[in-house]
C-alpha cells in the first residue's frame, strides 16, 4: 500500500506543477486520485511536509521568482499568470513567503 500511496502523491505533485497558473481545488483533486479528502491531505503532509494548498503556493512563488528575476513581465502580468486575483494579493502573499515585496527583488536584481 506505502508504493501506492507514494504514487498518488507523485502524481498529485506532477498535478500541482503543472497547474501554477491557477487555484487547484484539492478536493477536486484527491477524488480524481481516487482517495478521500482528508486522507488525501494527511498522507500528502506525511510525505512532503506540508499541506497540498501550501506546497501548491510555494511552487507558484518560486516560478514567481524566477519571472522576476528573468523576465521583463510586470508584476501584474506574472500575478496573472500564476493564477492569483490580483497584483495586491499576489504581493502580500509573496512578502508573507519570502520577507520582501516582489518588487523589491526586482530592484535588487538591477531593474
Amino acid at each position: 500500500a506505502n508504493k501506492e500511496v507514494e504514487q498518488t502523491i507523485r502524481r498529485a505533485c506532477f498535478y500541482l506543477r503543472d497547474n501554477l497558473d491557477k487555484n487547484v481545488n484539492i478536493e477536486e483533486l484527491s477524488a480524481n486520485l481516487n482517495v478521500s479528502y482528508s486522507y488525501f491531505r494527511r498522507m500528502f503532509k506525511k510525505y512532503t511536509g506540508m499541506s497540498p494548498n501550501q506546497y501548491h503556493l510555494g511552487l507558484r512563488i518560486q516560478k514567481s521568482k524566477e519571472l522576476i528575476q528573468f523576465s521583463n513581465k510586470n508584476m501584474k502580468t506574472i500575478a496573472t499568470e500564476l493564477g492569483f486575483d490580483s497584483i495586491h494579493y499576489f504581493s502580500r502573499i509573496y512578502k508573507n513567503k519570502e520577507g520582501v515585496s516582489p518588487s523589491t527583488l526586482r530592484v535588487r536584481n538591477g531593474e
